[in-house]
């Protein structure tokens, strides 16, 4: 049976934290790799955590191990050093804030990737509050989704430049795509998800929707942050959106149609007002 590798990357989320292991150990899919990431936090105990997955850990848990950063690195970075460590055949990205939907998402991402030939599938995310058990909306429109299933990555990507309309938590990545294509690109700090997939659409690698719910996501992390005083992470962030704009989006304004133009600019705006204000 194929192997499936789960990063679970921790930054300062240590009261959160073993809810996600929680959701991960219980997995039913009988053949799972946890590592686990850590970006010097102040409060992070690999201690604790060591005993309590071997305390809770089932048989589908083959192995697992740590990646403790001396400093603080950034998403991108540290994810990139978990994806040359692991072994899986299949690999997802989970915040240690959030959690698996349900017991069943390893095995419902397999069973999916049987059926196509794309090394990428995103599903269904929901937006919770401070606590999971509250489920605000859903975070993908999974209509507009499922139509780019039946175009090609050309048109996929003309409607990712407009933004992210996946949930980095709810996607599974075929490890193939990491060696055809390479790495997310570490001149982001934070945004793996968003400047990735636009490089993945510009391969003509295609991102396929699968229409299950596979991710609960707390509010208050990086990309829904509401707080003003903005903490020096936050302003990474949108550094890096501005960023990929520039890199990535903008060279290309021009081949956009009007609609599309006029969405891209007026997000670009937004983010570089926002940045200059904070």
């Amino acid at each position: 049976m194929k192997k499936y590798s789960i990063i679970l990357t921790h930054y300062n989320q240590m009261n959160y934290i073993f809810e996600a292991i929680d959701s991960i150990l219980n997995q039913d899919y009988s053949n799972i790799e946890l590592i686990i990431t850590d970006d010097n936090s102040k409060d992070f105990n690999k201690e604790k955590i060591t005993n309590y997955i071997e305390k809770n850990k089932k048989d589908n848990l083959k192995n697992y191990d740590f990646i403790i950063n001396d400093e603080n690195l950034g998403t991108v970075k540290t994810l990139n050093k978990a994806l040359k460590k692991i072994t899986g055949d299949y690999v997802q990205f989970l915040a240690a804030d959030d959690a698996l939907y349900n017991t069943k998402v390893f095995s419902r991402f397999v069973d999916e990737f049987g059926k196509t030939k794309d090394y990428v599938i995103s599903a269904q995310a929901y937006m919770c509050g401070e606590t999971l058990d509250k489920i605000t909306n859903k975070c993908i429109n999974s209509k507009k989704a499922l139509k780019y299933n039946n175009k090609d990555a050309r048109k996929e990507y003309e409607e990712m430049v407009r933004g992210c309309f996946y949930g980095a938590g709810a996607t599974c990545y075929d490890i193939k795509i990491f060696k055809e294509i390479g790495f997310p690109n570490e001149k982001y700090k934070l945004v793996e998800d968003w400047s990735y997939w636009l490089y993945i659409l510009k391969n003509n690698y295609h991102i396929r929707y699968c229409d299950f719910v596979a991710f609960l996501h707390r509010s208050g992390g990086i990309s829904h942050y509401e707080k003003k005083d903005l903490p020096p992470h936050i302003i990474d962030y949108y550094k890096d959106i501005i960023n990929i704009y520039d890199d990535i989006v903008l060279p290309e304004y021009d081949t956009f149609d009007l609609k599309t133009k006029t969405n891209i600019f007026l997000k670009y705006k937004y983010n570089v007002e926002f940045l200059q204000n904070n």
